[in-house]
């Protein structure tokens, strides 16, 4: 048996200040990671009030477009709820097929989960509010952050 395969996919460690914390173990996401992100929405999902989630994928050092729509789904899920998706710890790599995609327009992205967590509490300066004002027609049209 590999070290992989002794490994949880994702773990997920909830804080006292409400957020959920989810590290994704696996060193790629892709098509065969529907499972276990299904697994994790349904988890998430089953969460009493809302579901904010920072996402570390420190891990990932690679990624496909099937692991996008997946990452999208997730936040989807989340707003659904009532909850919000921020992304930390992304790989160079991985960073920039989410910008030649576009999707950081979709995803929050942040450095670090400290960054991404103190991001829940304070909007930062120059960012349009919850109105929506600036958003660009990829995030209107997805559901952008």
């Amino acid at each position: 048996m590999t070290q992989q395969e002794d490994v949880p996919y994702y773990t997920i460690t909830p804080s006292g200040d409400g957020l959920l914390y989810v590290r994704v173990n696996a060193p790629e996401i892709n098509a065969f990671s529907k499972g276990p992100f299904g697994e994790l929405a349904e988890k998430l999902a089953a969460v009493a009030g809302p579901k904010h989630v920072v996402l570390n994928l420190g891990n990932v050092k690679a990624i496909n477009s099937a692991a996008i729509a997946m990452l999208i789904q997730l936040q989807k899920k989340l707003r659904d709820a009532g909850g919000r998706l921020k992304v930390c710890q992304v790989d160079s790599y991985v960073k920039n097929i989410l910008t030649m995609t576009r999707v950081d327009q979709l995803l929050e992205l942040h450095d670090t989960e400290q960054d991404a967590a103190a991001s829940f509490h304070a909007r930062p300066a120059g960012k349009p509010g919850p109105s929506g004002g600036g958003k660009g027609w990829f995030s209107k049209l997805f559901g952008g952050k």
